[in-house]
């Protein structure tokens, strides 16, 4: 299964995670542009399109793509 996380740093991290295994960090969005300066406080996917995703934290709103 794989989790999109929001952290209290403003970035996302994509994990993977199996059965009986540890989960494995992928890819972290927004280490050199479009962090958001706090914690995300939500996140949520497109459902048409699992591509984009929302994020909300620091009194705005911002909509990143899945590389």
């Amino acid at each position: 299964m794989k989790y999109l996380v929001g952290t209290e740093q403003g970035s996302v991290l994509i994990a993977n995670k199996k059965p009986k295994k540890n989960a494995e960090i992928g890819f972290r969005y927004g280490l050199d542009h479009g962090r958001h300066y706090g914690p995300i406080y939500a996140l949520q996917r497109n459902q048409l399109n699992n591509k984009y995703f929302l994020t909300v934290g620091d009194w705005s709103a911002k909509v990143k793509q899945r590389y």
